[in-house]
């Protein structure tokens, strides 16, 4: 699975979790506040997620890559 894949499927996880959130909360007074912060959350994981997905993808494979190392010590 490539990383276009990844960030694809979890672009729609978070539409349809903001979209069901949405129907369930069914926007009253008292949560128009919490709205813009959820959807700061997410537009933040949307701008930044493939940059924290590739991080930890590079920090994984040196992780792997170094086993052996950290094996026989």
């Amino acid at each position: 699975m490539t990383i276009d894949a990844v960030i694809t499927i979890t672009n729609r996880a978070l539409y349809i979790i903001l979209s069901i959130f949405q129907t369930v909360t069914s926007i009253q007074e008292q949560t128009l506040t919490f709205i813009p912060k959820i959807l700061a959350v997410f537009l933040a994981m949307m701008l930044f997620g493939p940059w924290i997905l590739n991080t930890i993808v590079e920090y994984m494979n040196q992780l792997w890559g170094d086993f052996s190392i950290y094996v026989n010590k």
